[in-house]
């Protein structure tokens, strides 16, 4: 909750990244590079040393983030940041911000699948956008309401969309059919889905 990100080596040893100001709300690793998002609406980027095994920051996004970050995914030669106010692509090359993709509604989750990023929103809604940003297609809100997490199903194949208030809730691909939902938890959210 204060901003710090702690890493540990199978050797034993700790680091401690200090940069940002708030509770840091996802980590990706990219070739190498340890990519941070916060809800203080900033992504770092952070590469060890080999030689002193220490972190340092080597680039900080601020400018154009969607607000809180919830979640990233790199996908071709972007990284897809989610926000509270939708979705910055970053160019992983420039380290700009070349798309903000529509709506500008809060992000729950990503899920990656045959070279299309299957995005979430704390509404409902499903959308389906190409690497390059591209809408492909949308899924209307699901009944079980708000989603918080998706995982996809090779049987089907299926994907399969978590809720705030215990449903799951699964959909057909690549139609993005409503097949089923039901009841997981009692009075619990399903914050995370693997499968």
């Amino acid at each position: 909750w204060t901003g710090d990100i702690k890493s540990f080596s199978l050797a034993g040893a700790e680091s401690l990244l200090r940069g940002h100001h708030k509770r840091v709300t996802a980590l990706k690793i990219h070739q190498g590079i340890l990519v941070s998002g916060s809800a203080d609406r900033e992504v770092r980027m952070w590469q060890m040393d080999s030689v002193t095994k220490a972190f340092s920051f080597t680039h900080t996004l601020s400018d154009s983030m969607p607000g809180q970050i919830s979640r990233l995914h790199v996908l071709g030669d972007h990284i897809f940041v989610g926000g509270f106010l939708g979705i910055a692509m970053v160019n992983l090359k420039s380290f700009a911000v070349t798309r903000l993709l529509p709506p500008t509604k809060p992000v729950a989750d990503f899920l990656e699948l045959t070279g299309h990023l299957i995005v979430a929103y704390k509404d409902g809604n499903i959308r389906i956008f190409a690497a390059d940003g591209t809408l492909k297609a949308e899924a209307k809100p699901l009944a079980a309401g708000p989603i918080l997490a998706l995982a996809g199903l090779d049987s089907g194949p299926r994907v399969l969309c978590g809720h705030a208030h215990g449903q799951i809730s699964l959909l057909s691909l690549p139609s993005f059919e409503f097949k089923t939902q039901f009841q997981a938890l009692e009075k619990a959210k399903v914050l995370n889905l693997c499968c």
